[in-house]
């Protein structure tokens, strides 16, 4: 809440630099700010599980924003000959129209921008959007940057990194007491859009990632990385390994993703260079043991904390080895652990021992 993480974040993002600089070219800097305040500061979710008002969740991305780009900066013109690239995930969830109408086709856009532009616009145009400012609802809430804020924060986007799980149906809805005027719902004409997986927030929607994908690379115009994505298995803590390894839900997840995410690279040709998968193993997720989002299981019952592989592991070991083309180092492919150098593999992949994280799906 206090300003003085600008430079307290600074200072820590220099450490980083010199420790990593030289293997290190992309860095995420400040993952999903405006989940992480409102639950931390608004909640009384998050630690430090602080109740106060709304208007704290405010301050508290505004103060995101400006550590962003102050490491940006401190980082161009400290380490400009490293060509380091920066980006802010945002957890994103698709917004399907409910109707061809133009009413819905705008409450669309206004779900995506509300989603995006709190974060992506000052980082690209150096300062909130004035449709956001100028919100019924939530326009009293945005602090005031200063003119000198606004030229350290343009322009210190590099590349759009978007975190997708969920989707649901938006409609627009005049008054509803929503940010933008608009609402959603999973259900069109009787039908459900989606299952939900073990998360209850999560609609598993996989077409939506293409969507997503083609409204970003449209609104703001620069190179895509998927930083998150993936699901639970509905009650996925309370089965024996041998069914959380057969993963049939994550694995159908999985394949639906990539199907789209490949069309989106390829048909549509959009400047996406990689997808990171969510998550490596089973963890403290959303302060809580019983949602398990890892394709790699943890046996918690076990003294060392046995792994495990589930089927979707598999999947997505096959997939990365018959698609990505470019590594960033030496992992193992899906015909066996990699001896040879980098630029003679295929695939940047995890290998059989379940160790390596499913990096980086470069087309």
């Amino acid at each position: 809440m206090s300003k003085d993480i600008v430079q307290d974040f600074t200072d820590y993002a220099d450490v980083l630099f010199k420790n990593f600089g030289d293997r290190v070219q992309y860095f995420l800097t400040l993952n999903e700010p405006s989940a992480q305040c409102g639950f931390a500061y608004a909640q009384h979710k998050w630690p430090p599980a602080l109740n106060l008002t709304e208007s704290a969740r405010y301050v508290c991305v505004h103060h995101k924003n400006l550590a962003h780009a102050s490491v940006v900066q401190h980082a161009r013109k400290n380490y400009a000959n490293k060509k380091f690239k920066f980006g802010m995930p945002l957890i994103v969830a698709w917004g399907e129209p409910l109707t061809n109408s133009q009413a819905d086709l705008d409450a669309q856009d206004r779900f995506l921008t509300h989603q995006t532009k709190w974060n992506w616009g000052p980082l690209v145009d150096g300062d909130y959007p004035e449709m956001m400012k100028k919100d019924a609802v939530i326009g009293k809430y945005f602090p005031t940057y200063t003119e000198d804020e606004k030229k350290m924060l343009k322009g210190t986007m590099d590349f759009a990194a978007v975190n997708y799980y969920s989707a649901s149906y938006i409609f627009n809805a005049p008054g509803r007491g929503l940010e933008g005027d608009f609402d959603g719902t999973q259900v069109r004409d009787g039908v459900v859009l989606g299952p939900v997986s073990g998360t209850p927030w999560q609609t598993v929607y996989p077409v939506g990632i293409r969507g997503l994908l083609n409204w970003i690379n449209k609104t703001f115009k620069m190179e895509i990385v998927v930083a998150e994505c993936g699901t639970s298995v509905p009650n996925e803590a309370n089965m024996t390994i041998a069914q959380a390894v057969d993963d049939k839900f994550r694995q159908s997840f999985f394949e639906g993703i990539t199907e789209h995410f490949s069309k989106a690279v390829r048909e549509d040709k959009l400047p996406v260079s990689m997808f990171l998968g969510w998550a490596l193993l089973d963890n403290f997720e959303w302060i809580t043991y019983d949602e398990h989002f890892g394709v790699i299981g943890v046996d918690r019952s076990t003294p060392k904390m046995t792994r495990y592989i589930k089927n979707s592991a598999r999947f997505l070991q096959k997939y990365f080895a018959d698609n990505a083309k470019t590594p960033f180092g030496r992992y193992g492919s899906a015909n066996g652990p990699f001896t040879g150098t980098s630029s003679e593999m295929k695939a940047s992949t995890f290998g059989i021992s379940g160790i390596l994280l499913f990096i980086s799906l470069i087309f």
